[in-house]
C-alpha cells in the first residue's frame, strides 16, 4: 500500500526535523538562517502524529473487516495481547537503546544527552505502556504515542468483540450478518462514528483527557470510517458524507490538528482508485520504503538525535550555520539508518522471536 507508507514516511521525516528543532543546540544556531521553516517546524511539526493516528485507524478497520468475515468468535485478549506485543517489544528495545546510548555519552563527554530512568515505577510503567494513565515522566519523546495507540487498538478491539457478541447472541433478521448493510461491520462503524463524533465535539478540546484514547479518538475514527466509507456501493455519497463531518467538527472547533486528520482521511478515501503510474511516482519517492520502517525510526530517532546534540557541538563552532546544519542532516540521516537496521534485526524480527519461545515453552518438560 504504497499511499499509507508515502504518509508514513512523510509524517516520519516531520517528526524527526520536529523533535531535532525542538530540543539542542543544533537548531539554535541555524534559526538566523531559516527563522520560517524551524519555526514552522517547531510549532506545526508535532502535528504529524494526526497522520499516524488516521493511517493506524484505517488499518484498523480492514483488519476488523477480515475478522468480520470469520465464522468463530474473535478474542478480545489474543487481540490485544499481539498488538502489544507489536508495540511494546522494540518499543521496551529501543528506551534500553536510549539508556545504553545515554550513560555511554555521559561517560564520554559528563553531559546527559537526555533524560534517564528515575525510578523503578517509571520502569514498570513504560514497559506496560500507562505512563500517561500513571503520569510517569517520559523516557524519551514519542513516547506517550505508543501508549495512545495501544489503548485505542484495544478500545476498538473491545468495541468490534462486543458488538460481533451482541451479533451472536441476537437471532433476528436484521442482525444476520448476509443482510447487508445490517452486518456485523455495519453495527461496529455505528458505534466508531458515535464515538468519533463526540471525540471531535468534546473529548478532543479538552486538554484534561489527552492521556486518554478518547481524546485522539477523532482522528483515528475518521481513519476507520475512511476505510469503510470507500469501501462500500455508492463510495462517493459516503466519503462526501465523511467530509461533511469534518467540516461540521472544524465549524464547531477549528482546530489545524483537525485538519491534518481530515485531509489525511480523505486522501486514503481515494487509495483504491490511485493509479498504478502514481504508485509508481510513490515509489520513486523513497517515502513508501520509510513508511514501511516508519516505527523504528519513530523509536530510536530521539536518543540519536540527542546524542548529535551533545557530540557535534563539540568539535563546530556554535555560530556556525553551515556546520551546525550539517550536524542537523547527519542527525536526520543518523536517525533513518538506525530505523533499519532496528527494523530489520528487531522489529521484524519480533514474530519469529514469539514462535521461538513458544515453541521452547512446549518443549519444557511437564511434570507429572
Amino acid at each position: 500500500m504504497p499511499l499509507i507508507d508515502g504518509f508514513k514516511g512523510l509524517a516520519c521525516l516531520v517528526i524527526v526535523l520536529h523533535h531535532l528543532v525542538a530540543y539542542g543546540p543544533l537548531s539554535d544556531a541555524v534559526m538566523p538562517a531559516l527563522p520560517d521553516v524551524l519555526t514552522w517546524l517547531f510549532e506545526y511539526g508535532r502535528m504529524a502524529v494526526q497522520v499516524f493516528l488516521v493511517v493506524s485507524g484505517y488499518l484498523m478497520a480492514r483488519q476488523l473487516s477480515q475478522l468480520a468475515r470469520q465464522e468463530r468468535q474473535t478474542s478480545w485478549f489474543q487481540l490485544v495481547q499481539k498488538r502489544y506485543t507489536r508495540l511494546a517489544i522494540p518499543f521496551v528495545l529501543a528506551l534500553l537503546f536510549g539508556v545504553a546510548l545515554s550513560s555511554e555519552l555521559h561517560w564520554l563527554t559528563g553531559e546527559d544527552a537526555f533524560e534517564s530512568i528515575a525510578s523503578w515505577p517509571q520502569w514498570i510503567a513504560h514497559v506496560f505502556l500507562l505512563q500517561t494513565w500513571l503520569h510517569q515522566p517520559a523516557i524519551a519523546a514519542g513516547a506517550w504515542y505508543v501508549a495512545i495507540d495501544f489503548q485505542l487498538y484495544a478500545l476498538m478491539a473491545g468495541v468490534f468483540c462486543l458488538c460481533q457478541r451482541h451479533r451472536s447472541e441476537t437471532q433476528t433478521l436484521w442482525m444476520k450478518p448476509d443482510a447487508d448493510p445490517r452486518s456485523l461491520i455495519a453495527l461496529v462503524v455505528s458505534w466508531v462514528l458515535v464515538l468519533t463524533l463526540v471525540a471531535l465535539v468534546y473529548f478532543n478540546r479538552h486538554p484534561f483527557y489527552d492521556a486518554s484514547a478518547l481524546y485522539f479518538m477523532g482522528a483515528y475514527g475518521l481513519g476507520m470510517l475512511a476505510r469503510w466509507f470507500s469501501t462500500r456501493p455508492k463510495a462517493l455519497v459516503w466519503v462526501a458524507g465523511l467530509a461533511l463531518l469534518i467540516v461540521f467538527a472544524l465549524w464547531f472547533d477549528f482546530r489545524w490538528r483537525l485538519v491534518v486528520a481530515g485531509v489525511t482521511a480523505l486522501v486514503l478515501c481515494g487509495e483504491s482508485l490511485i493509479s498504478e503510474a502514481t504508485y509508481g511516482f510513490l515509489l520513486k519517492l523513497r517515502l513508501s520504503g520509510l513508511g514501511k520502517i516508519s516505527y523504528s525510526v519513530f523509536l530510536v530517532h530521539f536518543p540519536i538525535c540527542m546524542a548529535f546534540n551533545t557530540v557535534w557541538p563539540l568539535f563546530v563552532a556554535g555560530d556556525s550555520v553551515l556546520g551546525n546544519g550539517l550536524g542537523l542532516l547527519a542527525a536526520l540521516i543518523a536517525s533513518v539508518g538506525m530505523g533499519y537496521v532496528f527494523w530489520r534485526w528487531v522489529e521484524s524480527q519480533v514474530p519469529q522471536w514469539l514462535n521461538q519461545s513458544g515453541e521452547w515453552l512446549k518443549a519444557l518438560p511437564v511434570p507429572r
